[in-house]
């Protein structure tokens, strides 16, 4: 992600706001619990940050 941010500023938090509408959109048309899952997943993998641990590390840094 480090690369393509050097190339594309701002494509990371373009992409957390398409994965955030993406997870609104799921939960509230058919709240399908995989794909609510993977989406969190990959938030969390990108920005290091969710509910249970708080902010760690990103997985790409």
């Amino acid at each position: 992600m480090k690369s393509l941010e050097d190339t594309a500023p701002g494509l990371k938090e373009g992409f957390v706001a398409n994965l955030d509408t993406a997870y609104t959109k799921i939960r509230e048309d058919s709240d399908d619990l995989n794909a609510l899952e993977t989406i969190s997943w990959t938030r969390s993998m990108i920005t290091g940050f969710d509910i249970v641990s708080g902010q760690t590390k990103p997985f790409f840094d």
